[in-house]
């Protein structure tokens, strides 16, 4: 098996590589994301950070690498889109599109460089307007006829005797346990922050939906919808 090359910054403290991100004529801004942003960052936590970048001759979205020996997501964007984020009418993009993704971000992340401006602009932009569009009742209706759908064939996949069936019935779990956990918080309009957040909700809000919680703490602090 091909090892993969260490990683150049993996020795390297995440202020130092800002610093050097920050000094690339190629880089407009940079933004740190979950708990890279804040407080809550501990042993077992990655980095995330959002680099915007002024043009991207090649088409790389996302690079996986080490930073200070931490797991680190590199998610890349442009400042076109920072612009067009900030112009966008109230509800317009649709909550399970790539670009709301970048608006979570927006939200909720904290600015580590902006040369031009634009992250600030389209974080109080994201932030004083609702520019997500919740899911429509026929997006709700499609959720829900979806996994009624799904369930009745695995019932009947489970009630064959042909072992294809039931090695089927595996694979379809690999993808219909992912609708289920994102059609949860779309049928609640929960906005989607991944998998460790997902875990906490359903502990606090939603036990008997989730998977086992496994000593996640259930005491509720009024995030329940």
């Amino acid at each position: 098996m091909i090892q993969p090359a260490p990683a150049r910054t993996a020795n390297l403290p995440l202020a130092e590589v800002l610093r050097r991100l920050a000094a690339h004529p190629a880089v407009d801004g940079a933004l740190l994301m979950g708990s890279t942003g804040t407080d809550a960052l501990h042993a077992a936590s990655d980095y995330d950070v959002l680099v915007v970048l002024a043009e991207q001759p090649v088409p790389m979205h996302v690079v996986v690498t080490s930073i200070d020996h931490r797991f680190t997501d590199v998610v890349f964007t442009l400042v076109v889109e920072l612009d067009r984020i900030a112009a966008t009418p109230v509800q317009t993009i649709p909550t399970d599109s790539p670009s709301a993704n970048l608006v979570r971000w927006l939200q909720s992340g904290r600015i580590a460089i902006d040369h031009s401006g634009r992250l600030a602009r389209a974080q109080t932009s994201v932030r004083t307007t609702e520019i997500l569009r919740p899911p429509s009742a026929d997006d709700l209706a499609t959720i829900i006829n979806k996994a009624s759908y799904n369930l009745a064939v695995t019932k009947r996949y489970l009630a064959a005797a042909d072992p294809v069936y039931q090695e089927a019935i595996d694979l379809r779990m690999t993808y219909q346990l992912a609708d289920l956990m994102m059609g949860h918080f779309h049928l609640r309009h929960l906005p989607w922050r991944g998998e460790k957040a997902a875990v906490r909700q359903w502990a606090e809000c939603d036990p008997e939906y989730g998977i086992s919680s496994g000593g996640v703490s259930r005491n509720r602090t009024g995030g329940c919808g």
